[in-house]
């Protein structure tokens, strides 16, 4: 399975106008998890996420980007964490993932300002990890890092990454390094680690299974 995640051409990050919104403050009061029921498990899916951006990418355009697992946005692309600038925060899920990427200060110069930046500071703050030539080319890329994970790694070791990655950031790094031998056992006895390494000794692109 393989894939990428874009906005289609008439959906886009920008806060609603008031009168669009489509819940009132006195649910949000009493619905808390509505709003964040995503940010309950940080990675409960084990398939790469790949997201492509372009154009206006804001408030929750970014957030969606820091779910991902990788993000290419174009060169023309324009970020803005502006949520303060409208009375309220990021509340889905920028004050948690935005430090943990970037570094605190970073984080801050840009969620407490709600100034715009570019992509190419997207790419200094690590938000996103490619920056492609347009609109196209960003859709382009993120479907060939895509292909390449799907045609060259094995199934069951990016699986088993995912999880490692995830255990470590929800649970620590200690519940993750509990789980390193009991996994990589499990691997091991894979057909798919077997034709890896066969395919390392005989100089050939492996052909994995999933099994």
């Amino acid at each position: 399975m393989r894939g990428a995640l874009r906005a289609r051409r008439h959906l886009h990050s920008r806060a609603l106008p008031p009168r669009r919104r489509p819940r009132s403050r006195a649910r949000l009061a009493h619905d808390p998890r509505g709003t964040s029921r995503s940010l309950e498990a940080r990675r409960p899916w084990t398939t790469p996420l790949i997201a492509a951006a372009h154009g206006w990418v804001m408030t929750l355009g970014i957030e969606l980007l820091l779910a991902a697992d990788i993000a290419v946005a174009a060169a023309d692309s324009r970020f803005a964490q502006s949520e303060v600038r409208r009375g309220i925060y990021p509340f889905g899920g920028a004050t948690l993932r935005f430090p943990r990427v970037a570094g605190w200060c970073n984080a801050m110069r840009w969620v407490l300002t709600g100034d715009e930046f570019d992509a190419a500071e997207a790419y200094r703050l690590g938000l996103i990890q490619q920056v492609a030539t347009d609109r196209a080319d960003a859709l382009d890329s993120a479907m060939r890092l895509a292909e390449t994970i799907t045609t060259k790694s094995a199934p069951l070791g990016v699986q088993a990454t995912l999880r490692s990655a995830t255990v470590a950031a929800t649970q620590g790094d200690d519940a993750a390094i509990a789980r390193l031998h009991p996994d990589i056992a499990a691997l091991f006895g894979t057909a798919d680690c077997a034709e890896g390494m066969a395919s390392f000794v005989e100089r050939r692109e492996a052909q994995f299974t999933g099994r």
